[in-house]
C-alpha cells in the first residue's frame, strides 16, 4: 500500500511541475503583453488629452489595461468631482488588479506543496525500504542502497520544483507590481482629464 502511496507522490510532483511549467509560459507571455501595452500608454502620460486618443483609438483591444481604461473613460464625465472620478479610477484599479493576479495563486501553492510531497515520498520509500529489509534481512545490501536513493530522489524533485516556481513567482510579481504602478499613473492621468 505505502509503494502505491509513493508512486502517487511521484505522479503529484510530475502533475505540478507541468502546471508550473504551462503556468510559466503562459503568465510570461500575459505579463509580456500587458508590459507592452503598458510601454504605448505611458508615452501619451504627460498629455491627459493624447491618453484619451490612444485609448478611444485601440480599437477595443482584447488586454485587461485598455479594457479597463476604457471602461473607466466611459463611465467618467467631466461633471464629475475630482473625489468622485477618485473613487471611480480605484474601483476600476482594484478590479484590474484583481484580474492580473489571476492564477499566481497556483504557482504560491506549487511551491509550498511540492517540497512537502517530495519529503511525503521520501519517508513513504524509506518506509518501503525497511518493509522490504524486514521480510527478506540484510541479504541484498545494493537493493536497500537503491531503495533509499529513490526516496531521496522524492525530497530533490520536490526542493528543485519549489525552487523553480519560487524564481517564477517572485518574477512575475516584480513584472505585476511595474504593470500596476503604470496602470496606477493611467488612471490618476484620466481621473484628472475627466473633471
Amino acid at each position: 500500500m505505502s509503494t502505491l502511496f509513493h508512486e502517487l507522490t511521484f505522479y503529484l510532483m510530475y502533475l505540478c511541475l507541468g502546471v508550473l511549467v504551462y503556468l510559466g509560459v503562459e503568465r510570461a507571455l500575459f505579463f509580456g503583453y500587458l508590459a507592452k501595452i503598458g510601454r504605448y500608454y505611458e508615452g501619451y502620460l504627460a498629455d491627459g488629452a493624447g491618453l484619451l486618443e490612444a485609448i478611444k483609438g485601440s480599437g477595443g483591444k482584447p488586454d485587461a489595461i485598455s479594457q479597463a481604461l476604457d471602461r473607466f473613460e466611459k463611465k467618467a464625465s467631466a461633471k464629475m468631482s475630482e473625489a468622485e472620478a477618485g473613487m471611480i479610477a480605484q474601483t476600476f484599479f482594484f478590479h484590474l488588479k484583481g484580474n492580473l493576479n489571476r492564477h499566481l495563486w497556483i504557482i504560491d501553492t506549487i511551491v509550498t506543496a511540492a517540497p512537502l510531497l517530495g519529503l511525503l515520498g521520501t519517508i513513504l520509500g524509506i518506509v518501503d525500504t525497511f518493509s522490504a529489509l524486514a521480510s527478506s534481512g540484510v541479504s541484498d545490501p545494493k537493493g536497500v542502497s537503491a531503495g533509499i536513493g529513490t526516496a531521496l530522489y522524492a525530497t530533490a524533485l520536490g526542493i528543485s520544483i519549489a525552487l523553480i516556481g519560487l524564481v517564477l513567482l517572485n518574477k512575475f510579481q516584480a513584472t505585476l507590481d511595474r504593470i500596476l504602478e503604470q496602470s496606477k499613473a493611467l488612471f490618476l492621468t484620466l481621473a484628472s482629464h475627466s473633471r
